[in-house]
């Protein structure tokens, strides 16, 4: 994968744009023409960066952005006039930056859990897990079954979508144990729409945690200007109490020289690796 596909879909540019907006602005009040250009530029590639990585924000914050935005250039317009605003201006964008990036920063941390649970992975998935039906690998859960004492239970399948996955759930044991869901990417890719993906999410998370069993989720990396679905995902997440794995881990693997297939669909290096770096995420559970 390219590094700066890598660099958008894993989130990390989102940084990498609140930097530029942050040298922008300290570079803002030099006098000299060179200088104006380099923060005109670092700051345009700044907003960039984050538009880009579609990083699950509320969409509010995007509206702060752009009122910043304008405000900025009015200032860049008129920069005789209204000096105490222009430092009050200065100050808000700061703290800005500085919140945005942090709130994003506490999405970046492993799930964390607060008891040990039998030593059994349910796992839902769509052909990310499964793989496309060719036989061309021993899947990651496989793999981690046996490399761990896990008993792995899996019901991960080529094409599902949470809403088909929902509809099959009943027929499905949970025995105790953690469950881990690898779902969206069809949804995303597919014709379900944001409330949909939104409502069904919902419900199969409810089910899910009603069981009393813990639940974590991968995090969807989400293409540009398509972060409505990592809204709903986060927000269902935080109201069912699901903690998601990083994108980022996701993101890694995708990223492997000959980890995938397709760009999407896992070789079986693609496959060690995913287990590997899914293990490290959910051992606490089982310690």
């Amino acid at each position: 994968m390219n590094p700066i596909v890598f660099h958008l879909i894993s989130g990390d540019a989102y940084f990498t744009g609140h930097a530029l907006l942050l040298l922008s602005l300290l570079s803002c009040r030099q006098q000299r023409r060179r200088r104006k250009q380099f923060d005109a530029l670092s700051g345009f590639l700044g907003v960039i960066f984050i538009a880009l990585t579609a990083v699950p924000t509320s969409l509010i914050f995007y509206a702060v952005w752009l009122c910043i935005a304008v405000a900025w250039f009015i200032k860049r317009l008129r920069k005789s006039l209204f000096p105490p605003q222009r430092n009050l201006l200065l100050i808000f964008t700061l703290i800005v930056i500085a919140g945005s990036a942090i709130s994003e920063l506490l999405w970046k941390f492993p799930p964390q859990f607060d008891r040990t649970v039998s030593p059994t992975l349910i796992v839902f998935g769509d052909s990310v897990t499964a793989g496309i039906g060719e036989n061309e690998a021993e899947t990651w859960p496989s793999l981690l079954g046996a490399a761990t004492n896990l008993e792995v239970i899996d019901y991960s399948k080529m094409g599902t979508t949470v809403g088909s996955e929902l509809n099959s759930l009943a027929e499905k044991t949970l025995q105790p144990g953690l469950i881990i869901v690898e779902l969206g990417g069809n949804d995303i890719l597919g014709s379900t729409t944001v409330d949909e993906f939104r409502n069904q999410l919902d419900q199969f998370l409810h089910q899910l945690t009603a069981t009393g069993q813990p639940v974590v989720m991968f995090e969807l990396p989400v293409p540009p200007f398509l972060n409505c679905f990592g809204i709903a995902q986060r927000q269902i997440a935080m109201k069912h109490n699901v903690q998601l794995i990083p994108k980022r881990i996701f993101a890694r693997v995708l990223a492997g020289n000959h980890s995938t297939l397709d760009s999407i669909h896992l070789s079986q290096e693609g496959h060690e690796f995913m287990a590997k770096l899914v293990w490290e995420q959910i051992s606490p559970c089982f310690e």
